[in-house]
């Protein structure tokens, strides 16, 4: 709009005694207004003009319709046996704004198992019958630990060593689960401890004896005891006269050899003497011819000692034969 300059009148009779003049139109002095976006529920305004100076919009705002939520799902959560969950949600991903609430899932609390005890042993701690959770795993009921019974013992026998075999200490054991507690040590055997030696049976001229010595267990060692090679027994047998008075082979025939007495009375032989070992000439029945004669007188001295060695022989020999009678008879 244009102006006027200042004028004058008359306050009385309005008579105008300066005139105005014109004074052009100015025109407006804009600045920007600034616009507003739009968001996701609340509608925005372009940018726009007005004049700085009156006022006047000279360029007017539009507006800008709100965009609306952008949806994104905000994930839900299981439950737990302690824990409880939540259903799925939706929030806008702009400004955040949830669109569809979550919900509370209440906890599933535990499902329980029974963990079996163990018994405590005579060495080894047991434990208590314990729950869990089949579910999370979760110890529920605690197990306590069952202290060691310790060992019952009982007394294992020894056994005495013997002259021939070991024994055994007494030791112990636990009667329940069998551990040896008191182990067992060998005694050695002792050994046969023998006796003075005994005779058994007299040693005779031909036949040995028998001597032992006997251990207190029993065990016996025997020996021998050597024949003694003569006669002890005959407390007489000596011969009295075993003299041949005369050993001319002329007759052999021995015309009394007769023991008189071979009686053995308490193992004593009283008489065994040849009362006559001599030779009688016996009278031949037929007169010796003179070259017999000859013959006779031949005789070398050595047949002649021949003869008397033969008499003397057949001697002994009664003799020797004689004593074993004697023997036999007092074994008898």
């Amino acid at each position: 709009e244009t102006g006027l300059t200042e004028g004058k009148k008359c306050s009385v009779c309005g008579t105008v005694t300066v005139e105005q003049t014109e004074i052009a139109a100015k025109g407006h002095t804009e600045v920007t207004v600034e616009g507003k976006d739009a968001t996701c529920t609340e509608t925005g305004l372009t940018e726009g003009k007005k004049c700085t100076v009156c006022g006047t919009v000279t360029v007017a705002q539009t507006e800008i319709p709100a965009k609306g939520y952008t949806e994104e799902t905000v994930p839900g959560k299981d439950a737990t046996c302690t824990e409880a969950g939540l259903t799925e949600g939706k929030k806008c991903s702009v400004c955040g704004t949830v669109t569809v609430a979550q919900e509370v899932i209440p906890a599933k609390g535990h499902t329980e198992e029974t963990v079996p005890g163990k018994d405590a042993t005579c060495t080894e701690t047991g434990l208590t019958e314990g729950k869990k959770c089949t579910v999370c795993g979760e110890t529920t009921v605690a197990q306590e630990e069952i202290p060691a019974k310790g060992h019952t013992e009982e007394v294992i026998p020894g056994k005495d060593a013997t002259c021939t075999e070991a024994g055994l200490t007494e030791g112990k054991k636990c009667s329940v689960c069998g551990t040896v507690t008191v182990e067992q040590t060998e005694i050695a055997a002792k050994g046969h401890t023998y006796g003075d030696w005994v005779t058994v049976k007299e040693p005779t001229a031909t036949e040995d004896g028998l001597r032992e010595k006997v251990c207190a267990c029993g065990d016996k060692i025997t020996e021998a005891i050597p024949a003694t090679g003569e006669d002890t027994t005959a407390e007489d047998t000596t011969v009295e006269d075993t003299t041949v008075e005369d050993t001319t082979v002329e007759d052999t025939t021995v015309e009394d050899t007769t023991v008189e007495d071979t009686t053995v009375e308490d193992t004593t032989v009283e008489d065994t003497t040849v009362e006559d070992t001599t030779h009688e000439e016996v009278p031949t029945t037929e007169e010796s011819t003179p070259e017999e004669t000859t013959k006779e007188e031949a005789t070398t001295e050595e047949e002649k000692d021949s003869c008397r060695g033969v008499v003397g022989a057949g001697v002994i020999f009664a003799i020797l034969a004689l004593g074993a009678c004697v023997v036999a008879k007092k074994e008898d």
